[in-house]
């Protein structure tokens, strides 16, 4: 009689379909809106690693229609010229891991591209700030992924605090470009206002530069019933 597999052997193999529970009706449901929302979804650009006859591997568009991909690359890095897309492109093709497969760069630089269309720059500046966003996660994740393999407490540490470095640097970047985005303001917006008698108030929308709310000192603010008598 045949030895029967052992638990490893078959957590190992791959499992068969017919095996599988079918979905309940609250896991369609949600299949069919994330079917929906991916629909209205833009595409970004995407890149293909293709041999060359040096041996070398070669960037590629992921579609045959070269012209219509670049111009899909500067829509998404928030520029009119070809140089300055494609040069942040090859930029980003230098922070994924050499010895990785073919699929693997490829999976590696078309992520941190959908990082950068994600981040919608809208000019040059917004997409450098948005390629080292997506450099910098990218390889805090690599550190990251060394820590969970690490057997010596030096290589750890090494990777793990520069990990964190990377990260820090990479939420700094994303403040900077919302920042750059907002424009330097900030838009309260006042929904419900009460005004007692005598008082005075403004209503609608209350923009000042450099992301300051409302002055609160001034000497036109409403007060209380009963402040001037020392009331609370």
């Amino acid at each position: 009689m045949a030895r029967s597999k052992t638990r490893k052997q078959m957590l190992q193999g791959k499992p068969s379909l017919q095996t599988q529970p079918k979905p309940i009706e609250q896991e369609k449901a949600a299949v069919a809106t994330a079917r929906q929302s991916d629909g209205r979804r833009s595409r970004p650009a995407r890149i293909a690693i293709l041999p060359s006859d040096n041996g070398l591997p070669s960037i590629a568009p992921a579609h045959g229609d070269i012209g219509a991909w670049l111009d899909q690359l500067k829509e998404m890095f928030g520029s009119g010229s070809s140089e300055f897309a494609l040069e942040q492109l090859q930029m980003l093709t230098k922070f994924t891991n050499g010895g990785w497969s073919t699929e693997r760069e490829e999976a590696a630089v078309n992520a941190m591209l959908a990082t950068v269309a994600g981040a919608q720059p809208q000019n040059e500046m917004e997409g450098v700030l948005a390629v080292q966003i997506a450099a910098s996660h990218q390889l805090a994740m690599t550190l990251l992924a060394r820590v969970g393999h690490a057997e010596h407490i030096p290589v750890l540490e090494s990777n793990g605090n520069m990990a964190l470095k990377l990260l820090k640097i990479s939420r700094e970047h994303a403040e900077a470009l919302a920042k750059l985005q907002r424009g330097g303001n900030q838009t309260v917006r006042v929904e419900h206002v009460h005004v007692h008698s005598g008082g005075q108030a403004i209503v609608g929308n209350v923009t000042q530069p450099g992301g300051r709310g409302p002055d609160t000192n001034s000497d036109d603010q409403p007060h209380a019933p009963g402040a001037e008598n020392g009331k609370t």
